[in-house]
């Protein structure tokens, strides 16, 4: 119902919404070294209520133009960044604080408060690497939220920073180290005082990274027991994410019943949330699932949909997941011109956060891409980064994670001596299946190899297995007879190599 500005003694007064209030206190002459601010939410959820923090972008700049004070920004900065997180809308608000930031550090007092503000560090640097990875500054603001996180004897601080940490490692693929974070979080959330919020939090992060490790009984677990203690306190902040993530489990093994259950539980949810950054996640998964069932059509408008949210939301990671997942859509429609524009927009937003996970992403859907429009020298090309990159990083899994795709890729690499190791573990891991048309049966990690030209032989995960007693010497007629048998194992019968 618009903004309402009162001054009162120095106080202002500002109301935005019916939904909020936030009263700013200042000192009578304008240049109070204090900032203190009034939280005051309404929502169903009362714990909700007590979570979010108020909205204060919108009037807080203009206090600014005349006030421009340095510790009070510095505290103003931090508080700003957390409301708009929270509100999860449109982080190109994040720009103008960005600003202000530089022109804090080109003056001796700004420097000063930069320094002495132990919460303005990590929220710099988790809007940074959001919004904009790849400024000058970004390395300064994570030395901080590095230096935070291993220097500051409170708690709570190193936990959020803990947190931001965690959420930027997981980003780029370097999950060895967002493991040894999580592991401090997790005993500092062991606390007798520890808050229902980031008890659950540490479950979210668990389910996160054992999701793109492919560790799934961790995921599902750490899920299900975020979602309880959810249940049981009313601390729903996170439902969304924890759900978010079992599904991703379940669509990267194709398994869609179970997907369809978590994403059920998801749109429950979202129906009243307007929080942007949630819908896109919401919108990504389920272009994923119609990609997997080639309903193109569904794939098509989820994936328009995703990628209008990430673009409104001005978040990195997933404008680069929106626009690879149009790639697999429109190059499935046989609209090729527009699979290369979203593929060229998902490698920028790559490029600018820096992340090895992206890239992954990137190159396995320009391989993928280019072996579908019959380009084999450009497809062996991408075929080699990213698996290289796969291995190199230890990535197993993702977002968009196609089986059919990625076993299209094996059997390239297969053919071609590309990372032939790495894709044989592949392979096993995933569990995947080569293209009915591959010729690669011979070199394809098959659990139960039977050969049946000349000597006849059979091997089990690599090792050749024995008989006691007399051998058989009518291996075709053996065969014949177990094929039932045979068949009940999942063991294709047609595409087993016929000699050594």
């Amino acid at each position: 119902d618009g903004v309402q500005t009162v001054f009162v003694s120095g106080v202002q007064v500002t109301r935005l919404s019916a939904k909020c209030a936030y009263v700013i206190n200042w000192s009578s002459d304008g240049c109070s070294s204090d900032l203190i601010v009034l939280y005051i939410f309404f929502f169903n959820d009362t714990a909700t209520t007590e979570i979010y923090t108020l909205s204060l972008h919108d009037a807080l700049p203009i206090c600014f133009e005349k006030h421009a004070e340095a510790k009070g920004l510095c505290k103003v900065v931090t508080q700003s960044i957390r409301a708009v997180f929270h509100e999860g809308r449109d982080f190109s608000q994040f720009d103008m604080w960005f600003e202000r930031l530089r022109k804090l550090q080109t003056n001796k007092e700004g420097k000063n408060w930069l320094g002495q503000e132990p919460l303005l560090g990590p929220h710099a640097f988790y809007a940074m690497f959001y919004r904009q990875p790849a400024p000058p500054e970004f390395p300064h603001w994570k030395g901080q939220a590095e230096r935070t996180f291993r220097e500051n004897p409170d708690p709570e601080l190193r936990f959020l920073t803990g947190n931001f940490l965690v959420s930027y490692y997981t980003w780029v693929g370097d999950f060895a180290q967002a493991w040894v974070i999580t592991e401090v979080l997790q005993s500092i959330a062991k606390a007798k005082d520890t808050t229902p919020l980031n008890w659950i939090l540490c479950r979210v992060i668990e389910a996160t990274l054992s999701m793109y490790q492919l560790d799934s009984s961790r995921c599902l677990a750490a899920a299900d027991e975020g979602l309880q203690r959810a249940r049981e306190t009313g601390v729903h902040l996170w439902d969304l994410q924890l759900h978010g993530m079992k599904t991703a489990l379940h669509l990267s093994s194709n398994e869609l019943t179970a997907a369809e259950t978590s994403l059920s539980e998801m749109a429950g949810i979202l129906y009243h949330s307007p929080h942007v950054f949630s819908q896109s996640l919401y919108h990504v998964l389920q272009a994923w699932k119609a990609l997997l069932q080639d309903d193109l059509n569904e794939a098509w408008k989820f994936g328009s949909q995703c990628l209008k949210e990430a673009d409104q939301l001005g978040a990195v990671f997933p404008i680069a997941v929106g626009n690879y997942a149009m790639v697999y859509i429109n190059n499935k429609l046989g609209q090729r011109k527009e699979a290369r524009k979203h593929w060229k927009a998902g490698w920028q937003a790559s490029e600018r956060l820096d992340s090895p996970l992206l890239r992954f992403m990137g190159w396995t859907a320009q391989a993928w891409m280019a072996f579908e429009d019959g380009d084999e020298t450009k497809g062996r090309q991408a075929l080699r980064k990213t698996f290289s990159i796969s291995r190199t990083q230890g990535i197993g899994n993702s977002f968009l994670w196609l089986p059919q795709v990625i076993g299209q890729l094996c059997a390239k690499a297969l053919e071609h001596g590309i990372e032939f190791d790495w894709a044989r573990t592949l392979i096993r891991q995933r569990k995947l299946l080569p293209m009915a048309e591959s010729g690669e049966a011979e070199h394809w990690p098959w659990r139960l190899k039977i050969f049946m030209l000349g000597e006849f032989r059979v091997e089990k995960d690599a090792e050749l297995l024995t008989w006691k007693g007399k051998a058989p010497q009518r291996p075709l007629t053996l065969l014949d007879r177990k094929s039932t048998r045979l068949n009940s194992s999942h063991t294709d019968i047609s595409r087993m190599p016929s000699s050594a």
